[in-house]
This record gives C-alpha cells, sequence and structure tokens, in this order.
C-alpha cells in the first residue's frame, strides 16, 4: 500500500458497514463478543507500549504514538458527515475516528512501532459484523444482546495469545456452533 491507502482503505470499510443491522447482529454475537474481547486485548497491549493505559479501553493510539499525525482533511471531513448521518452511536464514532487516524498513522509516520497485532482490526471485524448494533456498554462491561464481556483492568488482558482467530471462516464457525446449541 502506498501513502494514504490504509487510511483510504480504513474509511471505505467505516462507511460500507450497514450500522443498523440488527439481524447481522445479532446472528453474529458470538462472535463479535469474542472480537471485542480480543480488542481489549490488543488495545491493553499497545497502551503498555505507550503508557496511555488511562485511556483504556477506547485508546486514539496514534495521538500517543505519534501526536503530529493527522488524517487527511478532506477525508476526515466525509468520515465526520458519514457518522453523523448514519452512526447514532457515541463510542462507535470515537472509535471510528482513532482507527482512521491509526490508519494515518500507519501511512505517514516514521515512528517505528513495536512488533504487535494491529490494536483496531478486531473492531473493525465486530464492526462488519453487525457494528454497534445490540451493544450496551455499561458499568465496564459490554453487552451483546446476552453475552457479556467485563472489561476489568487493562492487566487482565495482557495475554499473549490471540483470543479468536480473524478469518472470516473461524468468525462464522462460532456463530454457527453457537446458533445450533441454541446459544446464540
Amino acid at each position: 500500500m502506498t501513502q494514504s491507502d490504509r487510511a483510504r482503505a480504513t474509511f471505505d470499510r467505516l462507511t460500507a458497514i450497514d450500522w443498523w443491522d440488527e439481524d447481522a447482529a445479532y446472528a453474529h454475537a458470538p462472535s463479535r463478543s469474542r472480537l471485542f474481547r480480543e480488542y481489549l486485548r490488543r488495545s491493553a497491549l499497545w497502551a503498555q507500549a505507550y503508557q496511555a493505559t488511562d485511556d483504556w479501553p477506547f485508546v486514539d493510539l496514534a495521538a500517543h504514538v505519534d501526536p503530529s499525525v493527522q488524517v487527511d482533511a478532506e477525508l476526515a471531513s466525509q468520515l465526520d458527515a458519514f457518522l453523523e448521518a448514519g452512526v447514532g452511536f457515541v463510542k462507535a464514532k470515537a472509535l471510528c475516528r482513532a482507527a482512521l487516524r491509526w490508519a494515518a498513522l500507519l501511512d505517514s509516520s516514521t515512528v517505528r512501532l513495536p512488533s504487535l497485532p494491529d490494536p483496531f482490526e478486531p473492531l473493525l471485524r465486530m464492526f462488519d459484523r453487525g457494528a454497534w448494533c445490540g451493544l450496551v456498554i455499561e458499568n465496564r462491561v459490554a453487552d451483546f444482546f446476552t453475552l457479556r464481556v467485563p472489561f476489568g483492568r487493562w492487566q487482565d488482558h495482557l495475554g499473549t495469545n490471540p483470543v479468536i482467530p480473524l478469518e472470516r471462516s473461524a468468525l462464522d464457525a462460532i456463530d454457527a456452533r453457537a446458533a445450533a446449541s441454541g446459544k446464540a
């Protein structure tokens, strides 16, 4: 990818999501809850690496890694217009902006990053599978219909092993098993 390709690709992913597809959100609740746990793990690793633990779990990591990085003004404006028109969830909007800024950092920064997994990919995959529908965050617990993910402390999420594989086939299999067992 060339410079600004990652930011454009992230923008395209975010604006292609159906932010109000409750059927998809419900059908994918098992995989979405695990993707959120993987996001918590990755964001904890990055927050620890950049002393951003006070902001965990919803960290604008690019601001901590290289505060000089900015998203192209036109792209940022387009995302803001999309979010204001079609995404009614405040935390989702903030996370979309943080993911776009992270992509801009990857496009343009010369900062050498640690060898850690992409912090926003699990979240983007979670959005792809039902956006923020059915997700309620209250008292530091994310509730995906009936599946609950407690935030705990950032230190609780520092494991080195991924919570879940991010491949679509693995995510679909998790949802299919849950549906077959009546736990979806």
